[in-house]
């Protein structure tokens, strides 16, 4: 005797509750995927445009430059380490495209270099990118 399926509770709960919402998040993860892909590609193209507006240039350590607490020899390579050169950006050009920007930052030996942005409140660039488009990556 075959055992009949379409009365067992359990299985009608999976194939018409459990079923189709798992379809749905599945397909709402791969579209909030792709938008993210979407805007980590824009962010990426900014960056470039930023990088090339911006003029960034190392300035080298001449006679006039005067170190603060500098090294003494129980520091061994830690200074080496920790010396970070000085860096001259053109904040004219990135004021035109973003009248918030108030700083740089550029942190050696990480993708960390791009401006930095300043208002009023928290909320503005959560996200938004530096040229005002919305930007959640």
């Amino acid at each position: 005797m075959q055992k009949n399926n379409s009365k067992n509770p359990i299985i009608n709960l999976t194939k018409f509750v459990i079923l189709p919402i798992s379809i749905i998040c599945i397909i709402g993860a791969g579209i909030i995927f792709f938008k993210w892909i979407l805007d980590n590609k824009t962010s990426g193209d900014i960056s470039e445009d930023i990088a090339e507006i911006a003029e960034t240039t190392e300035i080298a350590d001449d006679d006039n430059t005067q170190i603060i607490n500098p090294p003494n020899e129980s520091q061994g390579d830690y200074w080496d380490f920790i010396k970070m050169p000085l860096i001259s950006v053109n904040f004219e050009e990135l004021l035109k495209r973003n009248k918030d920007t108030v700083g740089w930052i550029n942190v050696n030996n990480t993708n960390i270099n791009y401006p930095v942005v300043q208002t009023s409140n928290n909320k503005d660039y959560l996200q938004t990118a530096f040229d005002g488009s919305n930007n959640r990556a």
